[in-house]
């Protein structure tokens, strides 16, 4: 824990999370199976002391059921970030992209003057940006699962933090571990 209070950017890429939440768990993750992602700002509060800015990046929900989780994160202190809408407001790519949240996780990773900037996800996109944030000087972290997290975040010099570790899930989850002897 630190004490010093430090401004803090968080970005979740919920499909990516969701997406390799899927893999580990072999379905389409449940509602229960999901994180607490209030509990992620909660924990960027009290690490680094100072005020945490959320952003929740997804595509445009073409489901009306979706609704209620976007309030949901907002009720919870996000920005909710609708990639195609977001791209184009800020050109930051083509809205029909199909890449075009990883882009937007770029652009805000990319953006922000925060003491620390902590992703939550494991693409290759956020680990080239975040490579940028290093070199100014920002404290850097990939939350995810450290094992299929890209190689990108390593090179870059940016800190794995294990998303299990951090509490945010009901349950254990059925992850391999490797013991080396």
């Amino acid at each position: 824990m630190n004490n010093s209070r430090q401004s803090v950017t968080l970005v979740i890429d919920i499909a990516n999370l969701d997406g390799v939440l899927s893999s580990i768990l072999g379905r389409k993750p449940g509602r229960f199976d999901r994180p607490d992602f209030r509990s992620l700002l909660d924990w960027a509060r009290r690490s680094f002391g100072g005020p945490v800015r959320g952003f929740a990046v997804l595509k445009e929900p073409q489901n009306p059921r979706c609704q209620p989780f976007l309030g949901t994160l907002r009720a919870q202190g996000y920005s909710v970030v609708l990639a195609e809408r977001f791209a184009a407001a800020n050109g930051v790519c083509s809205p029909s992209s199909l890449e075009v949240d990883d882009h937007v996780c770029a652009h805000l990773l990319e953006s922000s003057k925060s003491d620390v900037i902590a992703m939550v996800g494991h693409d290759m996109f956020a680990g080239e940006s975040l490579s940028e944030q290093v070199a100014r000087g920002a404290r850097c972290l990939a939350i995810g699962f450290p094992e299929l997290m890209s190689h990108t975040f390593i090179e870059a010099g940016v800190e794995l933090v294990d998303i299990e570790d951090l509490g945010v899930y009901a349950r254990s989850l059925p992850r391999f571990t490797l013991s080396i002897n």
